[in-house]
Order: structure tokens, then C-alpha cells, then sequence
């Protein structure tokens, strides 16, 4: 099902369900264990790639990091690459007492997760963190925002007209009330199914908006400009099929976008309902998930960009099936419904249920991914009082067929390298941060402190530890393009589950040193992770360090006084 183009025409008898109109888109030195790779591939390793490998090694050995390089090779022969492992389920767990406050003070053991009824344990355990903002000379693969990034998709194509005119004024009140737009955008989706931006998501490597701030005091105004273009009437011919399609494409496009965002993805969705059709003949399945059709592709996609949706309507009383339709749609997205709420009252429990969740992963058996239905999950807490609200179910696509949007999974190494250094962009699935300083010792290199966002990787409990086996990769570029040819270095990550915690929290770091010569004006760094194939991409401008001034002539002494 997941393999075949999901938004194809479909010889499916639609239904309408749920929508009223009838008219429907780990700081340096602290010292984790290393234990070497025995595997490892041939590697041949030339001029400044050799230097900073060497220099990578040293550095973490001396810095205590958990990576053990992997540049030494057989004596003849190649080592495959290692299969991918069974992939990760995340969520974000949000832990509420009576009066519906966060519980701040639990750990895993508090926690039991089933899937389809079956008992799970957990493999990772941390509370969500804020993204701090870069240092200067600080570089990063992601935006980096507040501890979350909103976008608000404003539906025309499932409201009634006079519907969608009052959300409008209501929406641009909200706005003009919100003291700072950063980390928040806008779309609207027009009666034609096409997303119209009012504050759109900056371009990958774009520098900010100069309004990105203010935008949201001149919002109510662009709104009602834009309506005179959007809101005019739909496309003739358009079926419920259609309106399906344009929907859930304008929600996939917008939860791509925000992979290039560190911290939590959300998208309010101001919407009358959930458009749906159906399969022709009866389905016995779950019927919002196993009947319905693309909303399987929808949540997968979702899923791999890490967002979730927050269906908002301003409709006082919707019926029992909107209330269903929108329910089951933000619950197996990991968020939540508000009706009859101001916007800002919705971005301010949206933050503070982004501050305060558990991020919690758990690792189903690889038999568990058949690609036949919704998996069911169910997260309780063995505290008297303490409500869960978390997602509640996700689709289980085949191993093989998993990526995350814009294909940025790669099948092995090769292609991961290949795809990061052909990309025009950095790639943001695994986070990177660099800081750049001069080199000590007047060094012809720099030195970068490099933080991959453990969170990002696939780290597996085994035997009381965390594993997993990462490629690293600088190439350097000059005016002229990629210089030289870069080959990656192959190391695994070998830790305790406390040195698993600190660096889930404070993130995987070390030190290198990477020689520069004057016609190199950028260096671009690659991590691959085997376990998943995911892998992300770092470029940092840098300058050669200036040569030394020479020693100043010792200035003539002054005539003697007679």
C-alpha cells in the first residue's frame, strides 16, 4: 500500500464523513566508554582526510567521547555494511494530575506502553528540552527557534464560506494580540486546494524574515486581503476525493518544511472537520484507519517529519462526527482538539505542553512493521491520578519502505554520501551544531566543536548498553566546487545507560581539528547513521588562519638631546 503514489486517482466510491459544508488540504571531557569495531571496513584515507581523521581520533579519545574511529582496515576485502535495524517508536508524553497540571518528576519506571496489546520496554527516556539560540560562530542544520515551531494552517476547502469569513476575524484579532511571531507561521489553504502564505517558512540555508517577529500586528490585514483572492469559489468538477488530496498534500508540504526546525514541529489546523473517503466495499478494519483511505500515508509522513496536528475549530457546537473525525486525527499525530478557543489561548497550551512532555522511544520486534494496519498504543502511569495524553497510534510500514519526506533515507552509505554532497542544501534529519574557533598554536586549521543531537540517532539497548555505529564526513569546497575527494570514517558508540542520559540531554560532542588552506572557503560535515540510513549535513564557512605579521623593524632611536 505505502509503496504505490498514495494520491493517485482511486475506483472508490467517496463518502463524506465529519465535515459540515457540502461544498469541500555531552559537553568535551566527560569520559563515556569506547569500544572499537572489529568489522570495520577498508578504508583508504588520503592527504588532509587522513590529517583529520587522526586528529578526530585523538580528539576523542583525549575528550573521553563515546566514538571509536573505525579507519583501520583488513588487510584485503570489504565487510558489508550493516542491515538496518527495526526502527524506533517516539513519543511526546505529556503526564497531567487532577487539575490538569504537568507531573514534572517521573521517571521510566513510572511508565508501562503496550503495542496491539503487547507489553513494550522502553529504550529511551528524557524530558524535552528547549533549543538554545547559537553562539556566535555557531553554525546548525536547523533553525534555531524557541523550544517549538508552529504553523497554522487557516482551511477554506472543508469550511462553509460564511464559516470560514468569521474564523478569518477571529484568527486576525488573535494575531494582533501575539506580542513576538517568532517561531510561528501561516498558510491558508484556498477554495483552489493551493497554500497561499502570509508568514511563510523560511527557505533551507534563507535568512530569517526582517518582520519574523512583528509579522503577527499587520497579519489581520493580509488575511482579509488575501481572502479577496482565495476565497473567491472552488474548482468546478472538484470531487470529495479531491478535496482529500489537496488537503493532505498541503499537510504533508507543511510538515516537511519543518524538519529544518529544531525542538517540537506543531500544526494548528483551522479546519470544520477532517475530509474522508472510504473504500468501496465493506471494511472490517479500524475504520478511521484501516478504511479510510490516505489518511495511512498522511500519518506516516507525519510521523517521519516528527509533527503533529491540532485540529482548531470555531464552530461553538460541532457534531458528534466532526468532534470523532478530529479527535482520532490529532490523537494519532500526538496532538490534541480545541473548539470555540482563541487562537492564543491554543499556542499557549501547545508551548507549555511542548515544555513540559517526556520524550519516550520503545523498540517493537522487527515482525512487528507488516504494513497492514494502524498499531494501537496505550501509555499508562502507575501514579494515582496522573492522566496520559499522548499519541495513540501509528501505521506500521514495512522497514524497507520507511523515509522520511523528500526520501532523505538513504539504502546504505554510498548513497547517504553521495545525496549530501549533491544536495544544494544541508539536510536536517540528524541536528548538527558546530562552533568554529581558530585552531591553538597558530595551527593552518580550524577547530570545530561539533554536537550531534543524540535524539536523532539510533541508539539500541543491548546487554545494558547503548550502541550504534555512525559514518562522519568532512569535504572541503572552494570557489570552484568540492576540492579533492572526501571519504568518510566509520566509528561506533558504546555507552552506559547514564552516559546515554547526559548525552540525550546535553547532546554528543567532541572536538577536531580540520586543516584549511586558503582556497577552501567552506566545509561541509556528513553523519550517517546505519542503524536507520538517516543521515544530515552540515555546511560551515571558514577562512584560513592569517598568516603570522611579521616583526615589526625596531623603530630608529631618537636623536640624543644636546
Amino acid at each position: 500500500m505505502m509503496g504505490l503514489s498514495p494520491y493517485q486517482a482511486a475506483p472508490r466510491k467517496p463518502r463524506r464523513s465529519g465535515v459540515r459544508n457540502h461544498h469541500v488540504r555531552n559537553a568535551p571531557g566527560r569520559e563515556i566508554g569506547c569500544r572499537p569495531r572489529r568489522d570495520a571496513r577498508r578504508r583508504r584515507v588520503k592527504g588532509n582526510n587522513v590529517m583529520t581523521a587522526r586528529k578526530l581520533i585523538y580528539g576523542l579519545v583525549f575528550a573521553g567521547c563515546v566514538l571509536y574511529a573505525q579507519a583501520q582496515a583488513p588487510a584485503a576485502g570489504t565487510t558489508p555494511a550493516p542491515a538496518a535495524t527495526p526502527p524506533q517508536v517516539h513519543l511526546a508524553v505529556l503526564a497531567l494530575d487532577s487539575h490538569n497540571q504537568p507531573v514534572g518528576d517521573l521517571t521510566a519506571d513510572n511508565f508501562q506502553i503496550t503495542d496491539q496489546g503487547k507489553a513494550q520496554r522502553i529504550v529511551s527516556f528524557h524530558r524535552a528540552e528547549a533549543a538554545a539560540a547559537l553562539a556566535p560562530h555557531e553554525f546548525s542544520n536547523r533553525v534555531a527557534t524557541g523550544s517549538h515551531t508552529t504553523v497554522i494552517l487557516f482551511d477554506l476547502l472543508n469550511q462553509g464560506r460564511m464559516d470560514g469569513l468569521e474564523a478569518a476575524k477571529k484568527i486576525g484579532h488573535a494575531l494582533a494580540q501575539i506580542p513576538s511571531g517568532d517561531s510561528l507561521y501561516f498558510y491558508i489553504l484556498g477554495l483552489d486546494g493551493n497554500l497561499f502564505p502570509i508568514h511563510a517558512i523560511p527557505e533551507p540555508g534563507a535568512a530569517p524574515a526582517a518582520d519574523d517577529k512583528t509579522w503577527t500586528q499587520q497579519a489581520d490585514a493580509e488575511i482579509q486581503t488575501a481572502l479577496k483572492t482565495v476565497n473567491r469559489a472552488r474548482k468546478a468538477g472538484m470531487t470529495q476525493e479531491d478535496f482529500v488530496k489537496k488537503t493532505y498534500v498541503g499537510l504533508e508540504m507543511l510538515a516537511k518544511d519543518l524538519t529544518a526546525f529544531r525542538g517540537s514541529r506543531d500544526i494548528i489546523w483551522v479546519t470544520d472537520g477532517v475530509p474522508q473517503v472510504y473504500q468501496e466495499k465493506n471494511c472490517s478494519g479500524d475504520w478511521f484507519g484501516d478504511c479510510a483511505l490516505y489518511v495511512p500515508h498522511l500519518n506516516v509522513r507525519l510521523a517521519a517529519a516528527k509533527a503533529a496536528v491540532f485540529p482548531l475549530t470555531y464552530t461553538v457546537s460541532p457534531d458528534a462526527n466532526m468532534s470523532r473525525d478530529m479527535e482520532n486525527f490529532a490523537f494519532s499525530t500526538g496532538g490534541r482538539t480545541f473548539s470555540g478557543i482563541e487562537l492564543s489561548d491554543v499556542l499557549a497550551q501547545i508551548a507549555s505542553d511542548a515544555k513540559n512532555a517526556y520524550v519516550v522511544a520503545y523498540e517493537p520486534s522487527a515482525d512487528n512493521w507488516d504494513g497492514r494496519s494502524y498499531h494501537k498504543i496505550k501509555v499508562a502511569c502507575d501514579r494515582k491520578g496522573v492522566r496520559i495524553q499522548t499519541k495513540n497510534r501509528y501505521y506500521a510500514v514495512p522497514v524497507a519502505d520507511q523515509q522520511a519526506p523528500g526520501a532523505l533515507v538513504a539504502k546504505d552509505e554510498d548513497a547517504a554520501i553521495i545525496a549530501a554532497l549533491g544536495s544544494p542544501v544541508d539536510i536536517p534529519d540528524i541536528g548538527l551544531n558546530v562552533a568554529v574557533s581558530p585552531a591553538a598554536g597558530g595551527k593552518k586549521a580550524v577547530h570545530f566543536l561539533i554536537r550531534i543531537n543524540a535524539a536523532d540517532l539510533h541508539l539500541r539497548e543491548q546487554a545494558g548498553a547503548f550502541d550504534d555505529q555512525i559514518a562522519v564526513m568532512f569535504a572541503d569546497y572552494t570557489a570552484s566546487g568540492l576540492k579533492g575527494v572526501p571519504l568518510p570514517s566509520d566509528f561506533n558508540l558504546h555507552m552506559t545507560p547514564e552516559q546515554h542520559a547526559r548525552v540525550m540531554k546535553d547532546g554528543l560532542s567532541f572536538g577536531v581539528d580540520h586543516a584549511v588552506d586558503s582556497t577552501i572557503n567552506q566545509v561541509r560535515f556528513v553523519v550517517f547513521d546505519h542503524a536507520s540510513n538517516a543521515y544530515g549535513s552540515l555546511s560551515i564557512p571558514v577562512a584560513a588562519p592569517a598568516a603570522p605579521a611579521a616583526a615589526a623593524a625596531p623603530a630608529p632611536a631618537a636623536p640624543a638631546a644636546h
